[in-house]
């Protein structure tokens, strides 16, 4: 599943958590219940639910503040919905750094 965090962006960091992990909890609540009624019914197994979201740089150069309570609030969100991986703490680089890339 993917999931744009776009609209999560606050000038506070607090805020910004606080939307980045409420949506990622309403888009994803039946991820994990969705992906194993597919199993049962194709008989086919899914090895693991993810997510996918915007580059948390995006959202960081926002707001600002400590990387590292973005890494938890996903860490948290995914603990929350049930999922095996959720990906998206990275930064687009490969045209050169932006204020949210250097951190």
């Amino acid at each position: 599943m993917g999931i744009s965090l776009l609209d999560c962006a606050d000038s506070d960091a607090d805020k910004a958590c606080g939307r980045i992990y409420d949506k990622i909890c309403r888009k994803a609540e039946n991820l994990v219940k969705t992906g194993e009624e597919i199993e049962k019914e194709y008989g086919v197994p899914i090895i693991n639910k993810r997510i996918s979201v915007t580059p948390v740089s995006m959202i960081f150069a926002s707001a600002g503040g400590d990387p590292i309570k973005y890494a938890k609030t996903l860490d948290k969100a995914a603990k929350a919905v049930g999922v095996n991986f959720l990906g998206g703490y990275s930064a687009l680089v490969q045209k050169g750094f932006a204020k949210g890339d250097e951190e």
